[in-house]
């Protein structure tokens, strides 16, 4: 079997783990907190969202979508993670990939995901796994591979 990375994640915080085999432990290689995240919407910046004048005729006025500044901040984080997993590939560290993460972050992280990390893709579930240590994980994560494959989903964390 080919290395594999698991990247269990929400949209405040990412833990990559490795492992060799499905029968392998786990091995912790690295924790990203995204602060940002966290804070308040007000603490991130509000430019008056939905509004711009990008129309030069007389009285014309144009709205932009509003974009949360939380949600831009989740799907910053998304990117970083993603450009990660992509070093990682090429680099030669992993050959595939797993995704735990809830249901939206896990929607913004695929997203992300560049043509490498796309192929290299192993399966995206969708379950809250942050909270749990590492002798958890492995249980929980067998679990949600085991739902996975026999329902196409994840179990309730």
């Amino acid at each position: 079997m080919r290395a594999e990375w698991i990247v269990v994640a929400d949209a405040a915080s990412a833990r990559f783990l490795r492992r060799e085999s499905d029968a392998d432990p786990l091995v912790a290689l690295e924790t990203i907190a995204h602060d940002e995240s966290r804070q308040k919407p007000s603490a991130l910046g509000d430019d008056r969202l939905g509004h711009g004048s990008g129309d030069r005729t007389p009285g014309g006025v144009s709205f932009a979508p509003r974009t949360d500044p939380k949600r831009r901040e989740h799907e910053h984080f998304a990117r970083q993670l993603a450009h990660r997993l992509e070093q990682a590939l090429e680099r030669g560290e992993c050959e595939r990939i797993s995704l735990y993460a809830p249901p939206r972050f896990l929607g913004e992280l695929k997203a992300a995901l560049g043509p490498a990390a796309s192929k290299a893709l192993r399966v995206a579930i969708d379950v809250d796994l942050v909270r749990y240590g590492l002798d958890e994980l492995e249980s929980r994560i067998a679990r949600a591979l085991a739902a996975h494959a026999t329902h196409g989903q994840a179990p309730a964390s």
